[in-house]
């Protein structure tokens, strides 16, 4: 998710008890400063990267090697490197946490297993596949195992 708007001006406004008389004055100026200001600033940094796309998150990326990536919250990583690029670690998150990551450039993104470069905690295990490779215009499935303090690649 985004940065929030700013709730302060909203939650200073009284609800009226049936009068007409105790609630907050709710007016052209009320309603440019509480809630026009500031969609109209968050609508103009939606194309900031890294920004969210719904539940997801939409992550351009222009190094040659990445250690403890933390794209963000979501759901999904949309990453899109600008060259071949290696993910040794993402930052460790709650256990059993899952997250997709698309690779939606033309470059491969290579994942390797306890990559020494990433923190402990960080690093990334690919039973069955050693390092993996994530292709162009692929997916896989990575979950944090406490148990194992890293990230297991459950495959494509």
């Amino acid at each position: 998710m985004g940065t929030p708007i700013n709730r302060a001006p909203y939650n200073a406004l009284v609800d009226d008890n049936g009068t007409g008389l105790t609630g907050t004055v709710w007016n052209k100026a009320a309603i440019q400063s509480v809630l026009l200001d500031p969609i109209d600033t968050a609508a103009a940094n939606a194309g900031a990267f890294p920004y969210s796309i719904g539940a997801g998150l939409y992550v351009p990326l222009s190094s040659a090697v990445f250690n403890d990536l933390q794209p963000g919250g979501a759901t999904c990583w949309n990453l899109e490197p600008t060259l071949n690029l290696t993910i040794t670690g993402f930052a460790a998150e709650p256990d059993g946490r899952q997250h997709l990551i698309l690779n939606s450039s033309g470059f491969t993104m290579t994942l390797p297993t306890q990559d020494t470069r990433s923190q402990v905690a960080n690093r990334l295990i690919a039973p069955g596949f050693g390092t993996f490779v994530l292709g162009v215009w692929r997916g896989v499935w990575i979950m944090y195992a406490a148990r194992y303090t890293a990230w297991i690649v459950l495959g494509p």
